[in-house]
Formats: structure tokens, C-alpha cells, sequence
């Protein structure tokens, strides 16, 4: 990322392995085509949480749902990178960074790898918890617990820290989704909050929604969509619009955005500000 043109691309902007972006294989086996219709049928209708869902099992994933929130760890070192900023402006961009260096492993690295398509996790029990850690010959430890705190409506909490870099996070999330059309629209609900030991700064980020495109083909995948931001308590702001790809024209997985001077008390879309940085680029 840089600053001297006042201009900020993301380091995701190229894919990781030259696959495409949409899968080209399927995740239904011949032998259960008449099970996936059936499914897709009763989710025409389909509203609520996704942990709700019943599946086919060639549906499903293999691993819990909790696992999926290791992925804002994927980059130890940029998340520690964020500490060695001087300057509230610069911490913001290099915590803008490190958000959408989080975002492939989330929403596109299962397709990418496998080449077939998304498919459902399996859903947490309350009080299950998933643990890992990273070990960084710079930057030491970068240690992540995630735990699914309440069942009924399904909500999972997650807590992150480095504590040679000193940078430390926790957030909560949920979803609920619509069927339209041919795609699902996931609303994901919660937030992650950030906080660096060397500051007293604290950087507050909401989550984009999804659509999980494709369904009627067999080979699902994850777009972005709407609008998320990134709040300093320092009077600093940015702004991602995720843009999704039309039917015949345009490209998958875009973003644009801006980082700018917000010293509102709340977030307001669309009021005046002081832009310092653009940002655009590809977050796979």
C-alpha cells in the first residue's frame, strides 16, 4: 500500500494460485441431482440463520463453522505491522490493510483450492471452541480463540493477540439470510474491535455481507456486497464499497473505498469529508 500518490491498493489484488474466481467444477455428484433439486427448492422460501439450513451432505464442508474465523489471522505480520505506524492516519491505512488481507481466506480460498464450489459448514455446538496459533521469526506469536457463545440465535465471539507486537482484537458475528432470485443473501451481524497496547486508540470494523452466487448450477461462490467501514476513536475513517458483478458485464470481486477524517460521534454514509487516501483493487 502507498501514500505518496494518495492512492491505496490492496496487496490481495492478484489471485494467490491463477484459478478463476467463479468455481468450474461441481459440488453435486451426478447420483444426488435429484437431491440437490429438492433442497433448492425448499430454500426458494428459505429466510433466518443459515445454522438452520438442513443440507444434503454433499453440501457440506467438513469442518465447523468456528474454524472460518481463524482467517483473521491468516497474515500474522501484517496484523503486527500495524503497531509500527507513527501517526493515526497511518495506523489506519496499514488496519485497512490488514482488513482486507483477511478477506480470501474467508470468502474464497475453499473455492479456489477445491475448484468446485462453497459449501455449508458444519454448525458449532454452544460453548465449542477452536484454537491456533502462529509463530513469526520477526514477530513472535500471534495466538486466536474462537467460541460459539449463544445456540439460539446462533453467535460466535472470537479474541486474537500478538503480545510481543503488542495488538490484540475481539469481535462477534452472526447471519441471517434471504433467498432471491438465484442467489442467498447472507447479513452478517457483529463487529470486530482492535486495540494496540503502544496507543490508546481503538479501531472498531463492521463485516460486508455475502451472496452466495451460483446455487442452481451446482458450484456456488462468495461475492461481497454493500457497504462496511473502519472507525478510529481518533477521528479517522474508512469506507469499502464491495461491488458485485453484473449478469453480463464487469468483474468479480472489486472494491472501492477512502480513508478520510470523520469526527462525527456516529457513522454517516454520505456526509462531508475530508478524503485523504483512495482505495480500490481486488480482495482475491
Amino acid at each position: 500500500m502507498t501514500s505518496d500518490t494518495k492512492s491505496v491498493s490492496s496487496s490481495a489484488s492478484s489471485r494467490r494460485d491463477g484459478t478463476p474466481s467463479e468455481p468450474n467444477g461441481s459440488i453435486v455428484p451426478s447420483s444426488s441431482s435429484g437431491d440437490f433439486m429438492s433442497f433448492f427448492k425448499g430454500i426458494l422460501s428459505f429466510t433466518g440463520d443459515l445454522s438452520s439450513l438442513t443440507c444434503p451432505s454433499f453440501l457440506l464442508n467438513g469442518i465447523s463453522l468456528l474454524e472460518y474465523g481463524a482467517h483473521w489471522s491468516d497474515y500474522p505480520h501484517v496484523l503486527a505491522e500495524i503497531t509500527k505506524a507513527t501517526d493515526s492516519a497511518e495506523r489506519m491505512k496499514l488496519v485497512a490493510r490488514w482488513f482486507v488481507s483477511t478477506l480470501y481466506g474467508s470468502y474464497n480460498k475453499r473455492v479456489a483450492e477445491s475448484n468446485t464450489g462453497e459449501k455449508k459448514p458444519f454448525n458449532p455446538i454452544l460453548g465449542e471452541q477452536f484454537l491456533a496459533s502462529w509463530n513469526d521469526k520477526d514477530f513472535g506469536e500471534t495466538k486466536f480463540v474462537c467460541e460459539q457463545v449463544s445456540h439460539h440465535p446462533p453467535v460466535s465471539a472470537i479474541y486474537f493477540e500478538n503480545a510481543q507486537a503488542g495488538i490484540y482484537g475481539s469481535g462477534h458475528f452472526s447471519q441471517k439470510s434471504k433467498f432471491k432470485g438465484t442467489t442467498m443473501k447472507v447479513v452478517q451481524e457483529g463487529r470486530v474491535t482492535l486495540r494496540m497496547k503502544n496507543t490508546d486508540e481503538i479501531y472498531c470494523l463492521t463485516l460486508p455481507n455475502l451472496n452466495i452466487c451460483s446455487i442452481l448450477t451446482g458450484k456456488p461462490f462468495l461475492e461481497m456486497s454493500d457497504t462496511t467501514y473502519i472507525r478510529s476513536s481518533k477521528g479517522y475513517s474508512a469506507e469499502f464499497q464491495w461491488q458485485t458483478k453484473a449478469w453480463f458485464y464487469g468483474e468479480y470481486h472489486k472494491f472501492t473505498g477512502k480513508i478520510f477524517t470523520d469526527a462525527a460521534q456516529t457513522y454517516v454514509p454520505g456526509a462531508e469529508q475530508d478524503v485523504l487516501f483512495a482505495l480500490k483493487g481486488k480482495w482475491v
